[in-house]
């Protein structure tokens, strides 16, 4: 039992389908537990986690959380909010005759080689649907040379026009982005300052605080994906940090980013662009430690979870960065620890092509909610935790350690409709989804490895 001077170093990472926690206390104890994430108020499944810790350490949760000395999150409420697309109304502000940039885009339309299928077919792929539609965005006349002298003058009164036609249309989010501006900041942050005057509650996003950097294309899709998700971390953030608050947690929470490392909350709320793909990220930073801890400088870290697989490299002591980020065809510039997921996970759902009588796994997952079918929340389709499960690798009785039954007559039943769309026994088709999945990680390390030249 934890006694009344310990201190506790908490880590809670939320993914698609369960929700981690890891608390480490003086003695070098730890105690790490899981929660279903809670899709619907991601708060809610976190704060679960942590009571189960709690409840481990004989303490009620005001003590558990009065202990902590460090709380760092891990969160993908703006991963999602992305990926669902149910971020913020937002409106840009530019350079007077460059509106058309974001939708421009570059050449590629954000299509990655690794998509073999629409680079083969990219003549027919399709530009992303626009995060701020054309009649949301103002051009504002002024101009800033490659050397950072001001050729034309912020007009003043075109950007207050600008603002007040963007507040009427009941944008909740604005960014700002002017050509040059990470050259001569100021008349991004005039703008800014005009926002937050004429109406204080909206979520300001301008490009010299996110993304300081040349590439117009790049800025000013960080600028506005930024402002996308603003608003949704923001409410998500203050409320979390209100609750933990309240029940006794009195040092800073403290958000992990995909660089590494964590910021303060303040921080991801003004800037949640840099908290996407942070989860993996963490692992990649735990393994760090560990491999200086164990002598091995080079080390492949592997994270498979209900929904993603996620691969990460460090060579020599160092973790692999990449300085373009993707998501969702919207390429921007931002440093991050180089990540690459695919859709395969404990949840990926498996189907038959009825016409090819072939056996597809993920990238759909089910989630935490219904979840495997084994979880008795109402799924239908196998997944491959359906079948681990009959094939043995899962004891049914004991996951969670024993907090959830799970109900192998369904997982059954499930794997079974395969198996008889197949030709295949109940084991065989169970076997077949299990290495399909296999197959598919082992294929995403190759990529991340032999192909960028590590042997």
């Amino acid at each position: 039992m934890a006694g009344p001077a310990s201190n506790l170093l908490v880590g809670v990472d939320i993914g698609g389908t369960f929700t981690d926690c890891v608390a480490l206390d003086r003695s070098g104890r730890i105690t790490a537990t899981k929660a279903p994430s809670t899709p619907g108020n991601f708060a809610e499944g976190m704060l679960a986690a942590m009571r189960v810790a709690a409840e481990r350490l004989g303490l009620s949760f005001e003590q558990f959380c009065s202990e902590i000395a460090v709380l760092t999150h891990g969160t993908t409420v703006g991963t999602n909010a992305l990926i669902q697309r149910k971020g913020a109304r937002v409106g840009l502000i530019t350079t007077h005759g460059h509106e058309d940039a974001i939708h421009i885009m570059r050449g590629s339309r954000g299509v990655s080689s690794r998509d073999i299928a629409k680079v083969v077919h990219f003549p027919s792929s399709q530009k992303p649907v626009p995060i701020v539609p054309k009649r949301l965005i103002e051009g504002v006349s002024e101009r800033v040379d490659c050397f950072g002298e001001v050729v034309v003058p912020l007009n003043e009164s075109q950007a207050e026009d600008a603002i007040r036609r963007l507040v009427e249309q009941g944008v909740e989010a604005i960014g700002v982005c002017f050509l040059w501006s990470f050259k001569y900041p100021q008349h991004e942050q005039r703008v800014k300052e005009m926002i937050e005057k004429i109406a204080p509650t909206l979520f300001v996003s301008c490009s010299t605080d996110i993304a300081p950097r040349w590439g117009e294309y790049e800025r000013v899709t960080a600028t506005a994906l930024n402002a996308y998700i603003g608003p949704v971390m923001a409410k998500y953030l203050a409320n979390l940090d209100d609750q933990l608050k309240k029940s006794g947690y009195r040092q800073p929470l403290q958000i992990t980013q995909c660089g590494g490392g964590s910021i303060s909350v303040d921080r991801a709320i003004e800037s949640p662009l840099l908290t996407l793909d942070s989860g993996p990220v963490s692992g990649v930073t735990g393994s760090l430690y560990l491999g200086r801890l164990m002598g091995c400088p080079n080390i492949i870290t592997t994270d498979m979870g209900g929904t993603s697989f996620d691969v990460g490299i460090i060579y020599g002591g160092q973790p692999a960065y990449s300085f373009v980020s993707n998501v969702a065809q919207y390429e921007y510039f931002l440093p991050k620890v180089d990540i690459q997921a695919i859709g395969s996970g404990g949840g990926s759902l498996a189907r038959v092509d009825p016409a090819a009588k072939t056996l597809a796994v993920g990238p759909e997952s089910a989630g935490a909610d219904p979840g495997p079918v084994c979880y008795g929340k109402g799924g239908t389709i196998a997944t491959v935790t359906d079948a681990d499960v009959v094939l043995g690798y899962i004891n049914p009785d004991n996951f969670l350690g024993g907090r959830i039954r799970l109900d192998r007559k369904k997982a059954v039943d499930s794997v079974q409709r395969i198996a008889s769309a197949l030709g295949l026994s109940l084991n065989e088709a169970a076997s077949g989804i299990a290495r399909i999945a296999e197959f598919k990680m082992a294929d995403i390390i190759r990529k991340t490895t032999v192909e960028k030249g590590f042997d």
